[in-house]
């Protein structure tokens, strides 16, 4: 016991001190107390065994690094003598939260997945509470073997921005410490996407935009996290660019400069669509671009070109990748921009030309 006088005992001696020593519900400290036999069996200058008695505790063993005992004698051994009954008190810890699909957006659903630990030799059911701003939002059950780690996933809705202070409960156990786990979550307003239709057309559908509006927003969806602006490049001169996070310039004809280079000196994300519309020679004249558009490349109907290459590696990529991968690949290509430069190619070609390039710009 460290901060007590530490004397050698007989056997017999030892087991009637034994009883007399106080029981607490305080944190073990291991460490030190290795460090103390290690200590005093120096001391001796002979080979000996330290018998350590625990329960084995989690919690006083969490902090413990082998480090600390600097350098230890390979004569001096040590036997862990475990303590406690096959039905020792139980234990249901919180061992993390992490977001597994949605994003915490207001009005749009987000899956928050707890990893839960049983640190204890029988199965159980604790009661799982996840909590926003002191504000219980669901409660489950989930089933936990012995010795197991489990999941359980909550879907939350928020309904204004901010960060919210939130926190996982568990119905309580002798180890109170664990029970609780705390987390921030930022939740933002919704994305404001910009669209700068280089070809709008007469009829809805026929526009650029009509199909990438209903992609961002299925069927008008309020669940949706994006808010979109379609515009033309007539319009654009006259949008207040500060207002979006996100902007996209589809089949827009060429780029000026003075329009814009308030857009890619935002530091935002910024997609461009080519089309029929697009003269290369103006994107090439834009300094900040890493990549240069060559010319227009045309398969004969006897010969269209397929996908056969995705990054999978890549966030946004990671479902067409796997789930999508042959519907992808299924498409043929007909016309497309020849790309050269320096960048990240996310879609090859069965010729190896690039379809859908990522880069960095300035």
């Amino acid at each position: 016991v460290p901060g007590r006088d530490v004397r050698w005992m007989s056997p017999e001696e030892a087991l009637k001190e034994l009883p007399k020593i106080p029981l607490s519900f305080g944190k073990g400290d291991p460490g030190a107390s290795l460090r103390l036999g290690y200590q005093k069996l120096g001391e001796m200058k002979m080979p000996g065994e330290i018998l350590f008695i625990s329960d084995m505790a989690q919690g006083d063993w969490e902090g413990f690094r082998l480090s600390e005992l600097g350098t230890l004698s390979s004569d001096k051994g040590i036997t862990f003598l475990r303590i406690g009954g096959a039905h020792r008190d139980p234990n249901f810890s919180v061992r993390g939260v992490k977001r597994v699909e949605g994003e915490a957006v207001v009005g749009v659903p987000v899956r928050l997945e707890v990893t839960l630990s049983n640190l204890s030799d029988n199965s159980g059911t604790p009661l799982v509470q996840m909590y926003a701003s002191g504000v219980k939002k669901d409660q489950k059950t989930v089933e936990l073997k012995a010795r197991e780690e489990g999941k359980v996933t909550f879907e939350l809705l928020f309904d204004r921005p901010g960060w919210a202070d939130m926190e996982v409960r568990l119905s309580g156990d002798r180890l109170p410490q664990d029970d609780r786990f705390y987390f921030p979550l930022n939740v933002r307003e919704k994305i404001k996407v910009l669209l700068i239709d280089g070809d709008p057309r007469t009829s809805i559908k026929a526009s650029e935009s009509y199909y990438l509006v209903n992609a961002l927003q299925p069927g008008g969806s309020e669940s949706s996290p994006f808010l979109t602006k379609v515009i033309t490049e007539e319009e654009y001169p006259y949008a207040d660019l500060k207002r979006y996070d996100v902007f996209f310039l589809l089949n827009v004809s060429g780029l000026k400069p003075s329009k814009h280079s308030l857009i890619f000196e935002s530091g935002k994300a910024v997609f461009i669509f080519l089309g029929d519309r697009v003269i290369p020679e103006e994107y090439n004249s834009f300094v900040l671009f890493p990549w240069r558009i060559g010319g227009m490349r045309e398969a004969g109907s006897s010969k269209q070109e397929r996908i056969e290459q995705i990054d999978g590696s890549h966030e946004t990529l990671i479902n067409i990748a796997t789930q999508g991968r042959k519907s992808l690949q299924s498409a043929s290509i007909h016309r497309y921009f020849r790309i050269d430069g320096s960048m990240r190619n996310l879609l090859l070609l069965g010729n190896r030309d690039p379809l859908l390039i990522e880069g960095e710009l300035g």
